[in-house]
C-alpha cells in the first residue's frame, strides 16, 4: 500500500516537471545547474575556446534537452560534441569553428571517460578513438595547454598535428597518443 502511494507520487511529481509546473521549477533549476556544472568540469577546453557567456548558455540548454543516461554526473554530456557540431547549423554558425571544439569535446569526453573509469581496471578501459576535424589545429601549445586544464593527463608529442588521437588508462594516468603514428 504505502509502495503504490510512492509511486503515485512519483507519477505526479514526474508529471510536474515535464508540463513545467511552477512548483517543480527549484528541482528543475538545480537539476539544470548541476548538471551544466558537470559539463563544465569536464570540458574545461571548450569552455577556453568558447565566450564564457556562449559555454554557460550551451550547457544549460544541453543539460535542459539532453537528460542524463548514466548515474555518474562524471560521465554526463556523451552527446555534446554533437551538440556542439550543430551549432554549425545555427545562425551564428560560421562565428565558430564548431568542428573543431566539437573534436575536441569528444576528446575531452574521451578522457573524462578514462580518467573516471572503474578503479579497479588497473590497465584502464579499451582504448577510445578520437578523430581531429583539422589536424593542424592540434599545434604543441594547444596540447600543453590541454595537459595544463588535465594534470592527470599525459600528453605524446607525437599528438602535434594528428589527425587520429588514442586515449586509455595505464593505472591512474590517462594517456593522449597519436593513433595514426604508430603510438598504439
Amino acid at each position: 500500500m504505502k509502495q503504490t502511494s510512492y509511486i503515485k507520487s512519483l507519477n505526479q511529481f514526474a508529471e510536474r516537471v515535464l508540463i513545467g509546473d511552477p512548483c517543480v521549477a527549484p528541482y528543475t533549476n538545480n537539476y539544470i545547474g548541476v548538471h551544466a556544472a558537470a559539463l563544465e568540469n569536464t570540458f574545461l577546453m571548450v569552455k577556453a575556446l568558447l565566450d564564457e557567456p556562449v559555454f554557460a548558455a550551451l550547457t544549460r540548454v544541453y543539460a535542459q534537452h539532453y537528460p542524463a543516461s548514466l548515474w555518474d554526473l562524471n560521465r554526463f554530456g556523451e552527446r555534446f560534441s554533437e551538440f556542439l557540431r550543430a551549432q554549425a547549423q545555427g545562425p551564428r554558425g560560421d562565428q565558430v569553428q564548431w568542428r573543431w571544439v566539437a573534436s575536441i569535446a569528444d576528446l575531452e569526453y574521451a578522457i573524462a571517460l578514462q580518467y573516471y573509469a572503474d578503479l579497479d581496471l588497473q590497465a584502464g578501459g579499451d582504448v577510445i578513438n578520437v578523430a581531429v576535424c583539422d589536424p593542424e589545429e592540434m599545434t604543441e601549445e594547444r596540447l600543453l595547454y590541454l595537459n595544463q586544464l588535465h594534470p592527470y593527463l599525459s600528453v605524446s608529442v607525437e599528438c602535434v598535428h594528428a589527425q587520429q588521437l588514442a586515449v586509455w588508462r595505464q593505472g591512474l594516468q590517462v594517456i593522449l597518443g597519436a593513433l595514426d603514428r604508430g603510438e598504439i
